[in-house]
């Protein structure tokens, strides 16, 4: 008798702290789940800061490029226009080399379809062209808007830009799966036709201009019936 007694005191004692427990798993594995999403959405934050910061450094270093190209040199300025082409090697190598850096966050971070590798890794190639020209000590061929390798570059960067909004799902890759994705991300095999890939990924229209966003009509509201 005494001992069911003392089962029973025991009862609402160890039902509480159950609960308490479970109460506590239960936020622990919400709250972790929350800030692990919140952790990617940050990164995917930062890494579409980095791509526009990119993008308007690589501007920056062609027009000057084409600046400093397209009006003679004036007598005793050689040297000062060879040093000023250093220095935009310079920054055009910082360009390519902070890009390659978030492609390696990235292929840790997320799984990409394999035309996406392969659009980035055409962006990777825009990027080394401009170093190349400069070292080459040859003006880049973008002298307006509608020149078809500037367009190509915008519209591989857009494409960019738009997966990196795109959500994170699942578990990150495994060792295998990032070493595959960076490799893909980082191959040559469009060192020379890289603005090629925007068209055969229709990113252009056949005029080369970049395609306008197709906006979703929105959904008929149903009528009432009385």
């Amino acid at each position: 008798m005494a001992s069911t007694d003392w089962v029973k005191t025991l009862m609402p004692v160890i039902a509480t702290v159950t609960t308490l427990l479970l109460g506590w798993f239960v936020s622990n594995r919400v709250s972790d789940y929350w800030d692990r999403k919140k952790g990617r959405r940050e990164r995917s934050l930062a890494a579409m800061q980095e791509i526009a910061e990119l993008f308007g450094l690589f501007l920056s270093v062609r027009k000057d490029w084409d600046t400093l190209r397209r009006f003679p040199v004036l007598e005793g300025q050689d040297e000062e226009r060879e040093r000023t082409r250093w220095q935009l090697i310079g920054r055009a190598t910082t360009a390519e080399g902070r890009f390659e850096a978030l492609l390696v966050r990235l292929s840790a971070e997320r799984r990409f379809a394999d035309d996406e590798l392969d659009a980035t890794a055409a962006l990777r190639q825009a990027f080394k062209a401009l170093r190349k020209g400069l070292r080459e000590n040859k003006r880049i061929p973008w002298g307006s808007d509608g020149a078809p390798d500037y367009l190509a570059f915008k519209a591989l960067a857009a494409r960019f830009a738009v997966v990196l909004t795109q959500p994170v799902t699942g578990p990150p890759p495994t060792v295998q799966e990032a070493t595959g994705t960076l490799r893909k991300m980082t191959r040559t095999i469009h060192d020379d036709d890289w603005a090629a890939v925007a068209q055969q990924q229709h990113l252009l229209r056949s005029d080369n201009e970049p395609l306008a966003p197709q906006r979703v009509p929105p959904s008929p509201v149903p009528s009432s019936t009385d």
